[in-house]
């Protein structure tokens, strides 16, 4: 018990220094090589790296890293409000962020409703359709709902 204490302490310590995304995502890495006993001790670290976090991340490679965290950690609604600001700026990030974003959004009506996955849909088309269409096939078609994804789809994928 005590070696959890030392290392919850530890922890909290440095995510009360680290101002900067990559020193918070080396605590991650040290937290998650910790034997299951552990768990508690990762979840609150998690929740700690939610608190401090700076709400917007200098670049989209930054929020991807960090989103692929919490992708890992089945937290898929923090790593989208992650994405989020990135896909808004648009053109400059990288296909697989685009294709990540598309791929967690649809899990749940209220992400694959939004305008942004919408906007995410249409950038995915106009970079790569065959692979969109690829993961169309793999996804719910829940996400027709979707008006504007649905036009994307019907339009490129059929």
């Amino acid at each position: 018990m005590r070696k959890i204490r030392l290392y919850n302490s530890l922890i909290l310590s440095l995510l009360a220094v680290c101002s900067f995304a990559a020193p918070r995502l080396t605590v991650v890495a040290v937290v998650d090589s910790l034997t299951t006993e552990n768990l508690t001790l990762a979840d609150n670290t998690y929740a700690k790296i939610k608190a401090v976090r700076n709400p917007k991340l200098d670049s989209w490679q930054e929020a991807y890293h960090l989103a692929a965290i919490f992708i890992g950690n089945n937290d898929y609604a923090y790593a989208l409000s992650l994405m989020d600001p990135f896909i808004l700026d648009g053109d400059d990030v990288s296909d697989d962020f685009i294709f990540a974003y598309v791929s967690i959004g649809g899990y749940k009506e209220d992400s694959y409703l939004s305008g942004n996955y919408a906007k995410a849909v249409q950038m995915a088309a106009q970079r790569d359709k065959a692979r969109l269409c690829a993961l169309f096939e793999k996804m719910s078609m829940c996400i027709l709902d979707n008006r504007e994804v649905k036009k994307v789809f019907c339009k490129e994928c059929k």
